[in-house]
């Protein structure tokens, strides 16, 4: 029995009793008050009884990939993103994914990057000496021999010798004295490549893997599910061109269907170079929208040294 079936009972019996004419009149008026307040709470109860109750289910979490340890053949079968790249005809041959150290560096080299452009520049124009050796040429100032101390500091760099021009002809110069040295004095600085390794991620990687950790760092802080990727090297259709080439960085937001490519430059861009990074986005942005069955568009960003190409662009 219901408990709105016991109420309705005991409304009956009020009735009953306040319907007995040998009653106090004090005491029918609260026996019909009772009722009254009885009838409220039935009604309410029968409104509740009638309600579906709602069921909550509460689900697995789906299982996260962790696409930074698995094989190439795996990435393809599991990841929407490059999956998609992989079915539009483009095949994915490979990618990078960056250390621990490696993201730590970059984010050295943007937090001094006003400090540091110049001689990134200076040591991407490096040469390499007989002995295998390498030689750069900068101008002074404390930029430079602070730039070299941090990457002493890392290990990727021995400074063997450093030369000031004075005086037409190339003179010894001590490394302490660098910081109190000026921009006009010219320097030609002798070092060892310790870590080759490190040594071409200077030249220019260091951007990628940075735009790579901001955008990752950002999608993670405000729990937007993605499949974010570095360096993804990748050869085209035959059919349509065969170009081979990499997206530096290549996101895409899961449940969209936008992938979003970056470009990286860190050197000095020239007209001729900026025409190739628009002809290479244009190529793959072509081919992954109008074949591929996850992507129906693609954005393309270009990141490049502000400092470097701060009055525009150079002719080819």
């Amino acid at each position: 029995m219901q408990l709105s079936d016991l109420l309705q009972q005991a409304i009956d019996e009020l009735e009953l009793h306040a319907s007995n004419s040998n009653h106090p009149q004090g005491l029918v008026a609260r026996l019909s008050d009772f009722r009254s307040a009885l009838e409220a709470i039935r009604d309410d109860m029968v409104a509740l009884q009638e309600l579906v109750p709602l069921e909550v289910h509460k689900s697995d979490e789906e299982d996260v990939v962790d696409f930074e340890t698995i094989s190439l053949k795996e990435l393809v079968e599991q990841s929407v993103l490059i999956g998609a790249i992989h079915r539009s005809g483009v095949d994915v041959k490979g990618r990078t994914v960056f250390s621990p150290d490696e993201i730590k560096l970059a984010r050295t080299i943007v937090g001094n990057f006003d400090q540091f452009s110049g001689p990134l520049a200076s040591f991407r124009s490096a040469a390499k000496g007989k002995q295998g050796d390498w030689i750069m040429h900068a101008p002074g100032g404390s930029d430079i021999f602070d730039f070299f101390d941090a990457l002493v500091a890392i290990g990727a760099v021995n400074v063997k010798f450093v030369n000031v021009r004075k005086d037409g002809k190339w003179q010894p110069f001590r490394w302490e004295w660098g910081r109190a040295s000026k921009p006009s004095q010219n320097f030609f600085i002798c070092y060892q490549l310790v870590d080759t390794k490190v040594g071409h991620f200077i030249t220019g990687d260091w951007m990628t893997a940075f735009v790579s950790d901001v955008i990752r760092d950002h999608l993670e802080r405000n729990n937007i599910r993605h499949e974010l990727f570095a360096k993804v090297r990748y050869e085209g259709p035959v059919d349509l061109g065969h170009s081979k080439s990499d997206f530096d960085v290549v996101a895409l937001q899961v449940g969209q269907r936008t992938a979003h490519s970056f470009e990286c430059k860190s050197g000095r861009l020239t007209e001729a170079e900026v025409a190739d990074v628009i002809a290479k986005g244009s190529h793959i942005k072509d081919v992954l929208e109008r074949l591929s069955d996850g992507i129906d568009t693609v954005r393309l960003y270009l990141v490049y040294d502000h400092l470097l190409n701060d009055e525009g662009i150079r002719p080819a």
